[in-house]
């Protein structure tokens, strides 16, 4: 490693070991630069020189090449929502991030990680385009939550990219190498290099005395290695302490402090009292302040040559550079010493003149450490700033300030009112992580609807739906009858967490109920209205099907309402309606409409649900490639710690491209987890996605009697619910296997039920009038089959007409054809079905030998190769194609020269040709 140390007597720079950190981190900065991205983490103990060690690499390493995004944090902003990310983007130039909702360089708060990782992978593409990227980050173990989530996203979507991740984190060196990562940053990365800093060896702390001390005794060095285990701050502060009190050699004998903080205590002995003041300041305010505020809170008035002294000594940090010149306590340790220093009344004089100084909302955890006890006066004042920032959309602060008023509450009552407050809002924007502390405390509460709803709610979240219910019902029941002035919040979000706990169930009845118990269903600005809207459209299409809820909500959405901040909840649910519907096109457009307006805000509005429905229609439709895209992007935003029936309808929807192309064993280990994550958390919602998926790939491999089994028990009456939700995307495959096992009344029944369908369901059309003919055929009417086929390939194709059934009845009217003897004709329309099944890869359906050669086209390509193929073959830019698979341009640059060099073609246009018209790209 290096150490710098700022001397007294002789002023410099110098160096000390780790040599072999350095090297490892040119190792990995060179490979970066090749596009081969790594995350390094640098751990050590408190003090070890890991914020040295990165300085030096960034100022003399192979770091010299990059553009570098740094960020430092600290304790005190653990709870600031994206406080990491916003550090790294102050380094980017404004315009690369103007259209975005980062383009003033903060994150809003309510914005959704993966979002936020999404358009941090932007902006990364943009700045590689000019040099390689260097991302460091020093102590993340202080990093906030949601930060460290958005980085963990980006980092898992680095492919070939000119990027090197550098993160220090906080060990003692009796913690295994092996532990020094953060899962939330770390799983899904391929590459990482550990790098483990231990104390200086002998050798090393005799050259860093000799940097400072004229002569240096061999014992005097053993003493300081024993001392401090070669701790290089410990190590260079007692230098420091004999440099000042003799410049002769030590006696063998020398004795040194025992502890840091006596060291400490030493140096700010020698200091004069203005620079004393300014530490002990600088301790209170915990982090990095412009020096003209920090010396008003010390009472210092000439504050530059104050913290001349503090500088020299190694205790402060001072970035002149910055026009605001802030300054800080240079290391925790440090500060930590400082600040427990400090007796008690000094330290309230420090915090009541800390919270004089600094801006409102900055001062409040200074008001509260100042007060000496209760007061509720303060309580009131804090909840009234977090009631202001509720107001303002930004809730995880409002918490904290709840929180920090129940600490200081005049009575019990007030302290769990305040507590529960700050809970019930953390669980409404699925703050799990900040919630589970606080339930101890909460259970500990008196019986209440709040706590009932708290309790209740979290258990939902994992899952536990029987503990859920009875809570959240109490908590509805009991706060409806109360007359307290803030009872509508609390029956609000109750009867939301159970009309969304029923609909887990399906029971649109029961969720219809809880949902018109909301009291602001009304209200058009409310962020609950638009959810209990949306919500209780849903409930209304599990009873009377989607076209109900479709109309439900088209009422709300043209009511003249204007919140367009809440618009995206509602629009995302018609979209799925429409689809469920049975009109892929229009559910598409909304369901689009929802994710951009999400994109370009950062609020997630059942992004990874949306994405869920979008791919199945696209698979309908016979837009395979996008279909697959879709589904994979569910999988990357959904979390199976928080949402598992999201990853398993991810999965299913994944599995039914692999089943239409042929690839059955890909097909079966999607199902395999979508079942799995199903038997832990199993909304009776999600189940038909599973058995979709299921019965398409029965359906691919011809085996007509798994088909009827899986799909026979959807049919069992009373059919409501998911059943009767998702029926237009199963009951066509149904019917087929009623037909296809011979069971021809209940076929001819079913085929009835099926063609009234189709008059509201415009994707049925196709398939009723297949099966019509194909039941007509296994009857033996042959020629009544052929007018059914003839009459539908005669009219003009609906936007929502399934490819793949088109296909099917060309063909078999092909058949029907050649079975009279037309068989010139009849090849004619079997080459039309089997040329469109083959655009699809479509293999388990052509029975054609040339045809399934041509479905080979893109074999050769990966599944991240295809996806990219696929989208710039639509006429996207890489900017355009990165954003949808949530991967950097440059990426996109790299696997698309792969693409080519496979495919041997040289621009987008030939690619364009091949995938979307293949027999033209083979005359060619």
């Amino acid at each position: 490693m290096v150490w710098k140390v700022i001397m007294i007597s002789k002023p410099g720079d110098f160096f000390v070991g780790r040599q072999s950190e350095l090297d490892e981190l040119n190792r990995c900065a060179l490979q970066a630069q090749q596009g081969r991205p790594w995350l390094v983490w640098i751990r050590g103990e408190s003090g070890a020189g890991k914020t040295t060690l990165l300085r030096h690499w960034l100022r003399h390493g192979e770091a010299q090449v990059f553009r570098v995004l740094t960020a430092r944090c600290a304790s005190s902003e653990q709870e600031s929502p994206y406080g990491l990310v916003e550090q790294l983007l102050r380094k980017v130039p404004p315009s690369l991030l103007q259209g975005s909702f980062l383009e003033h360089g903060t994150v809003p708060e309510n914005a959704a990680p993966f979002r936020v990782g999404a358009q941090l992978l932007e902006v990364l593409g943009l700045l590689q385009s000019q040099t390689p990227v260097a991302m460091v980050a020093d102590d993340i173990q202080w990093a906030d939550r949601n930060s460290k989530e958005a980085l963990g996203f980006v980092l898992r979507r680095l492919e070939a990219d000119t990027v090197i991740t550098i993160l220090s984190l906080r060990g003692t060196n009796d913690e295994r190498i092996e532990n020094s990562r953060d899962p939330l940053i770390e799983d899904g990365v391929d590459r990482i290099c550990r790098l483990s800093l231990s104390g200086f060896s002998l050798e090393e702390v005799s050259h860093l005395a000799e940097q400072s001390l004229d002569q240096v005794d061999p014992h005097t060095v053993a003493n300081l290695v024993n001392l401090t285990r070669g701790n290089p701050l410990y190590v260079q502060m007692l230098i420091r302490e004999l440099e000042r009190t003799s410049a002769a050699p030590r006696p063998e004998n020398t004795k040194f402090s025992p502890s840091l903080a006596s060291v400490i205590s030493h140096q700010l002995a020698n200091v004069p009292q203005a620079s004393r003041r300014l530490a002990e300041a600088l301790a209170v305010l915990n982090g990095r302040i412009p020096l003209l505020k920090a010396a008003a809170v010390a009472g210092v008035s000439e504050p530059s040559i104050a913290i001349g002294p503090l500088l020299a000594e190694g205790l402060a940090e001072w970035l002149r550079a910055d026009p605001a010149a802030p300054v800080a306590i240079r290391h925790e340790l440090q500060k930590s010493a400082i600040y427990a220093r400090l007796s008690p009344v000094r330290r309230k004089e420090l915090h009541v003149k800390a919270a004089e100084v600094l801006p409102r909302d900055a001062s409040w955890e200074h008001r509260v450490a100042a007060a000496d006890s209760v007061s509720g006066v303060l309580s009131q004042e804090l909840e009234e700033a977090a009631n202001e920032q509720l107001r303002l959309g930004n809730v995880n602060r409002a918490a904290t300030l709840w929180l920090w008023a129940s600490d200081v509450a005049s009575s019990s009552t007030e302290h769990e009112r305040l507590l529960q407050l700050a809970a019930a809002h953390l669980l409404w924007i699925d703050e799990f992580s900040r919630v589970k502390p606080l339930l101890a405390d909460i259970q500990a509460c008196a019986p209440s609807p709040m706590r009932d709803l708290i309790l209740g709610a979290y258990a939902e979240s994992r899952g536990r739906l029987n503990e859920a219910a009875p809570l959240l019902t109490n908590a509805l029941d009991s706060e409806a009858r109360s007359t307290a002035p803030d009872r509508a919040g609390v029956v609000g979000m109750a009867a939301s967490w159970l009309g969304l706990l029923e609909l887990l169930r399906g029971d649109g009845p029961a969720a219809v109920k809880a949902f018109e118990r909301v009291p602001s269903i009304n209200d058009a600005n409310s962020t609950i209205t638009y959810r209990a809207k949306s919500h209780l459209a849903f409930a209304h299409a599990f009873i009377h099907g989607p076209r109900a809820g479709l109309n439900s909500l088209n009422e709300f959405l043209e009511s003249g309402d204007d919140a367009h901040h809440f618009l995206s909840f509602p629009l995302m649910f018609r979209g799925l309606l429409h689809s469920f519907a049975g009109e892929l096109n229009a559910g598409i457009r909304d369901v689009s409409e929802a994710l951009d307006m999400s994109r370009l805000s950062g609020r997630p509005a059942m992004d990874e649900f949306g994405f869920v429905c979008v791919s199945s229609a696209q698979f309908l439709l016979g837009r395979w490639d996008e279909s697959s895209v879709s589904a994979k992007n569910a999988l990357i935003i959904s979390s199976k710690r928080e949402k598992p029936w999201a990853a398993a309808m991810g999965h299913a929807a994944l599995s039914l491209t692999f089943s239409g192309r042929g690839d059955f064993v890909q097909a079966r280990e999607h199902l395999d987890i979508a079942q799995a994550e199903l038997s832990n958390f199993a909304p009776s919602w999600a189940v038909p996605f599973t058995h979709l998926g299921n019965a398409v790939l029965a359906h691919a491999q011809s085996d007509t009697g798994q088909l009827l089994s899986i799909l026979e028990p959807l049919t069992r009456p009373p059919l409501s619910g998911p059943a009767s939700h998702f029926q237009v995307w199963w009951r066509a495959l149904y019917a087929e296997a009623l037909i296809e096992n011979g069971r021809s009344p209940e076929a001819e029944t079913e085929l009835k039920y099926l063609q009234e369908l189709a008059r509201t369901a415009p994707s049925l059309r196709l398939p009723a009038a297949w099966l019509h003919g194909r039941f007509l055929e296994s009857c033996g009417d042959k020629h009544g089959a052929m007018k059914v086929y003839q009459s539908n390939v005669a009219q003009a194709r609906d936007p929502d007409d399934p490819l793949v059934y088109m296909s099917l009845i060309q063909r078999s009217l092909g058949g029907c054809l050649k079975s009279i003897g037309r068989v010139s004709e009849g090849d004619v329309w079997i080459e039309r079905g089997e040329g469109a099944l083959s655009t699809l890869g479509a293999r388990p359906y052509i029975a054609s030998a040339s045809r399934m050669q041509e479905s080979d086209l893109l074999a050769g390509l990966t599944p991240r190769e295809r996806d990219i193929a696929h989208l710039v073959g639509r006429g996207m830019t890489n900017r355009e194609v990165g954003a949808e698979l949530f991967v950097s341009a440059k990426t996109v640059e790299y696997h698309l020269g792969r693409i080519f060099t496979k495919l041997d073609i040289t621009n987008r246009r030939q690619l364009r040709d091949l995938i979307f018209d293949p027999p033209r790209a083979f005359r060619s």
